[in-house]
């Protein structure tokens, strides 16, 4: 499916940031494949977007959205990356119960000054 064919799907009837009904979007395909698609979706009026995954089956199609403040480049860029590795999750779930963990996100100089 081309992008311009998803703005006749009509699945989300009102955009969720800016409640504007039928509202005009600018749609990207960010991933094609048989089981599902997934789009960039940005409202024209709030430039408020959303992350839809559309998968058809045998009742129709099943869509699924989220906001993001990503653009559809930064989508893409997330999606060529694929999975999170068991490691990556381990070395997330240590810095998230670190002591510093707030000290760490705010500013990652952090552990340098600390030295």
């Amino acid at each position: 499916m081309h992008n311009n064919q998803f703005h006749s799907l009509n699945v989300i009837h009102e955009c969720p940031v800016c409640k504007r009904k039928r509202f005009s979007a600018d749609i990207k395909v960010i991933k094609e494949d048989p089981e599902a698609h997934l789009l960039h979706v940005r409202c024209k009026h709030c430039s408020g977007s959303l992350l839809v995954q559309v998968s058809f089956g045998e009742f129709g199609a099943h869509v699924l959205g989220i906001l993001t403040d990503l653009n559809s480049q930064e989508a893409s860029r997330f999606v060529e990356k694929g999975a999170l590795t068991a490691d990556e999750m381990i070395e997330i779930h240590s810095l998230i119960n670190s002591n510093n963990f707030i000290n760490k996100i705010m500013d990652p100089q952090h552990e340098q000054k600390k030295l």
